[in-house]
């Protein structure tokens, strides 16, 4: 996601990941996103995105990135550190640091779906 500020043509781009086990339309469950892979990969994306702004400022609308910023939905079971490797750690406009922990509810997600498809 791009969000451009027009008052000093600062833009923004957001990651979002997913982690955690989910249920497809198709009422499946799955659970591929379950390791630390998916948050790195992200932060890979970002710090492709802010190095190489040549490559990408027709996406960005001829404009640098201002800051990236990792957000991580983790709706795993357990709760352990993501431990990014040291070629993206320490770079100014490379924020990954917004992880929000999801609460589990006791509801059966199947059983919404199914009468939301209704």
């Amino acid at each position: 996601m791009l969000v451009l500020n027009e008052d000093n043509h600062q833009v923004y781009v957001f990651e979002i990941k997913w982690l955690g086990r989910s249920i497809t339309t198709g009422m499946k469950v799955f659970e591929n996103y379950n390791d630390d892979k998916r948050a790195i990969s992200g932060a890979y994306q970002l710090l492709d995105y802010v190095t190489n702004a040549d490559t990408y400022k027709e996406y960005f609308l001829e404009f640098p990135v201002y800051c990236a910023i990792l957000l991580i939905f983790d709706a795993r079971d357990f709760n352990t550190d993501i431990i990014y490797p040291e070629d993206v750690l320490g770079i100014p406009n490379l924020d990954l640091s917004k992880r929000f922990f999801m609460e589990k509810s006791k509801i059966s997600a199947s059983n919404v779906y199914s009468s939301r498809r209704r």
